[in-house]
């Protein structure tokens, strides 16, 4: 039994983000009378090293620290017979290793793993925001349990090609 954490990436991470900067602006430009009262009281703070030492504490620190609890944090633990899911606050998934069949890496996302049974349904996804050894470390423990053949290939992703892998179950 191996149990492994994974930083699950969120869909709403990037709205969530996007909203507290435009929430912050609006905040600055009403409480500063505008853009040209925000200009000025930059102007005011003596040098440009303090102006972004105060944007980095004032807006920045809360933002990453909003985004770190957007990001739930997930519990995988394998055993000889399944694997079991779990996440605080909500229920914890149990999946038979029996039903996977297939699972992709690096297919449709880079940094994710897709499991599939076999009516092509996908059963669990993940998608690590931090480590990916994380997820490698993952398949590597599964396929002490389910015999794969697994087949690899590349992928460009933004400019950078990464390796991806399709196990099968044999």
């Amino acid at each position: 039994m191996k149990t492994l954490q994974v930083k699950q990436h969120s869909k709403m991470a990037l709205p969530i983000g996007i909203a507290y900067l435009a929430a912050v602006f609006l905040i600055c430009y009403f409480a500063f009378g505008g853009i040209d009262g925000m200009a000025d009281r930059v102007n005011g703070m003596g040098s440009p090293k303090a102006a972004g030492f105060i944007v980095a504490l004032v807006v920045i620190a809360p933002l990453l620290v909003l985004l770190r609890f957007v990001h739930p944090v997930l519990s995988i633990t394998i055993d000889a017979g399944k694997m079991m899911i779990r996440q605080k606050g909500k229920k914890e998934k149990v999946v038979p290793l029996q039903v996977i069949d297939r699972v992709e890496w690096n297919i449709t996302a880079w940094n994710r793993a897709d499991f599939y049974d076999r009516q092509n349904r996908l059963v669990a996804s993940f998608r690590d925001t931090s480590d990916p050894a994380a997820l490698l470390s993952l398949l590597d423990e599964i396929s002490r349990h389910i015999p794969f053949e697994r087949i690899t290939g590349s992928r460009k992703f933004v400019n950078k090609v990464i390796e991806t892998a399709v196990f099968r179950r044999k």
